[in-house]
């Protein structure tokens, strides 16, 4: 079974069955400048459309994999 979480600035996060992840931060108040997303990918498969927050701060958005950590990416990503 797959499951999907959608965020206030339309970002999508999908993941796959047996997916773990851990949201540590998440900030979308554009007026007053205050935007962070950090998430954690602890194991599974993760699939994601970015939303506003990555077109008001492109650099602002962070994925921890077990492999690597990520602060720039794409439209659309896929993790495994």
């Amino acid at each position: 079974m797959t499951s999907a979480l959608v965020f206030s600035d339309d970002t999508i996060i999908s993941m796959g069955p047996e997916t773990k992840v851990a949201i540590d931060e998440y900030l979308f108040d554009p007026l007053k400048k205050k935007l962070a997303f950090v998430t954690r990918i602890i194991h599974g498969t993760v699939s994601f459309l970015s939303g506003q927050l990555s077109k008001l701060a492109p650099v602002t958005g962070t994925w921890i994999t077990p492999r690597r950590r990520m602060r720039r990416f794409r439209k659309e990503n896929t993790f495994t």
